[in-house]
């Protein structure tokens, strides 16, 4: 298997069978399979998942990072991409982060609103791909677990994902994947994105959020410990 997708859940019956229906019309010339780590959801992610054939694991803990972790202990891929259940993915989205890799052992790409303004759209794809692309440069990178890719074996020789972490899982597992090879940004790789969670929380603190999360996390190996469920 050249890739494994993995996808933590938790009742996402609303946004995940977009997200599978996008990643089913993957025009990709090497393999893949789907992992979902479900969080024990009560409504019907788990039977929207079986229905695309996608493989299920169930992780009790219910955190984003722990459901990451257990759907990378099924993964048989060489390369090991992570993502979220309410993103849309281009059909060259898989192929582009397969042939960005060049010799790394993480890519991270971009992410652009679905449901977003045009303002909020250019944003992303002009100020924020600048912005990933300068931290990448001066050696803070800032990944997105909802575009993340590694390889399988040196994600293992890592000892995988912390599962004790609420948030920052995807800056605190590349940290350490720096330790054993290069981490390069991808600009090539995009996926589509929910705005629920700005819409919900509003943009104050939404930014405040993720600008302090990176900056506790960098400062002091540690992040914030609550991340409010948005469904």
């Amino acid at each position: 298997m050249d890739i494994s997708i993995i996808i933590p859940a938790l009742n996402e019956e609303k946004y995940i069978g977009q997200c599978l229906e996008s990643i089913s019309r993957q025009e990709f010339s090497g393999t893949y399979d789907v992992i979902v780590g479900d969080g024990m959801s009560t409504d019907k992610t788990v039977a929207i998942c079986e229905e695309y054939g996608a493989k299920v694991v169930i992780e009790p803990k219910h955190t984003i990072s722990a459901g990451r972790a257990k759907a990378c202990k099924a993964a048989k891929g060489k390369i090991i991409v992570s993502t979220d259940a309410d993103i849309k993915a281009p059909k060259d989205w898989l192929e582009q982060v397969y042939s960005g890799f060049n010799g790394n052992v993480c890519t991270y790409g971009r992410i652009i609103p679905y449901d977003g303004s045009h303002l909020e759209k250019w944003v992303c794809e002009n100020v924020m791909d600048k912005y990933l692309w300068f931290m990448d440069k001066v050696g803070k990178p800032v990944p997105i677990g909802s575009n993340l890719a590694f390889k399988r074996k040196a994600y293992e020789k890592i000892g995988g994902f912390n599962k004790n972490i609420i948030t920052a899982e995807d800056l605190e597992l590349t940290k350490r994947l720096s330790e054993v090879g290069t981490i390069a940004y991808n600009p090539n790789s995009i996926v589509y994105v929910s705005m629920r969670r700005v819409r919900k929380w509003g943009y104050p603190k939404y930014i405040k959020f993720h600008v302090t999360n990176a900056i506790k996390y960098y400062r002091t190996g540690k992040s914030h410990d609550s991340y409010e469920p948005i469904r």
